[in-house]
């Protein structure tokens, strides 16, 4: 006997891209709140659940992405951002974060990647923010991720291949009102970016700790100061731990720029295996303008060029 022409065939399951879950950690449980074709799907569900008060108590939105998010995907964009978090009292605190064979969101050098404003934003295991461009659009800052009126915790995951003028992947924004953004990294990692990798805007503040690493950022000589970190003034820097690695300035700081009137408090961690020109500070240099640099703890020392610390 011969098999039916037409057999039927067992339904194949599909996989929503965008899945997000009201949840009280970064691991998803339980069936998701929502599924979405894309990002901006999935959080314009969010931010109509937050109205309706489905995160009350501080539970928060976890959004999981799984496969390739890209431009095309999100059209049309706004920001010049692949993905725009903005609005305040729009969303309740987000976790990003891929799916179990993980999630990219991909600017393939046309966008940035992530702008967020006025919100608080987790990026977490498995998820890749990769190849985002702020200069395509004229923008200085912010390839990968830009900060403003809003805070970043980094716990896992990575930002990567990114290209900006000032933080190619991350940008820490004071706006004109003088409302100040705070980036907290103790996992994941920054590494690949064209142009100082994180950028700590005047009042603003950074903390570095845990397995958080920032490496091989600036190697194509496109940074001129800060190539794993530039402090403006009055921002301020504190390293607990973590590790700066592999960073390249052409003139000043190879792993840490410290300008006029910034703070860069070392407690831990290690900066190592940096460049910069002789007397350009190849792990860390520190303006003699007021800049303030208090070493607790942690190692400085293997970097590429003389001396570690300068002056």
């Amino acid at each position: 006997m011969f098999p039916p022409e037409n057999p039927e065939l067992p339904p194949v399951a599909v996989v929503s891209p965008v899945t997000w879950f009201v949840s009280d950690s970064d691991v998803p449980q339980g069936e998701p709140a929502g599924k979405a074709k894309t990002v901006k799907e999935g959080l314009n569900q969010i931010r109509s659940a937050h109205k309706k008060g489905a995160f009350a108590g501080n539970r928060k939105a976890l959004m999981v992405i799984t496969g390739t998010i890209n431009a095309a995907a999100e059209a049309p964009l706004s920001n010049n951002s692949l993905v725009s978090i903005s609005g305040a009292g729009n969303y309740p605190p987000l976790i990003l974060r891929g799916g179990s064979s993980g999630g990219v969101l991909d600017g393939e050098n046309q966008v940035r990647v992530l702008n967020v404003t006025n919100n608080t934003v987790t990026i977490a295991e498995g998820l890749s923010l990769t190849r985002g461009n702020s200069k395509t659009h004229n923008e200085n800052y912010g390839g990968g991720v830009y900060l403003e009126q809003s805070a970043l915790t980094m716990t896992g995951g990575s930002i990567s291949d990114c290209t900006a003028e000032y933080g190619s992947g991350v940008f820490i924004f004071e706006d004109k009102q003088s409302l100040h953004s705070s980036f907290n990294m103790t996992g994941g990692t920054i590494s690949g970016g064209s142009g100082s990798a994180v950028y700590v805007d005047q009042h603003c503040s950074f903390t570095l700790s845990g397995a958080g690493l920032i490496t091989g950022n600036g190697t194509d000589g496109s940074t001129y100061a800060g190539g794993g970190v530039q402090i403006e003034g009055y921002g301020k820097f504190v390293m607990d731990g973590g590790t700066i690695r592999g960073n390249k300035a052409s003139a000043t700081g190879g792993g840490v720029n410290v300008t006029a009137f910034a703070t860069f408090i070392m407690n831990g961690g290690t900066i190592t295996e940096n460049t910069a020109p002789a007397k350009g500070g190849s792990g860390i240099f520190v303006s003699q303008y007021g800049a303030v640099f208090t070493k607790n703890g942690g190692t400085v020392s293997g970097n590429f060029g003389v001396p570690d610390i300068e002056p």
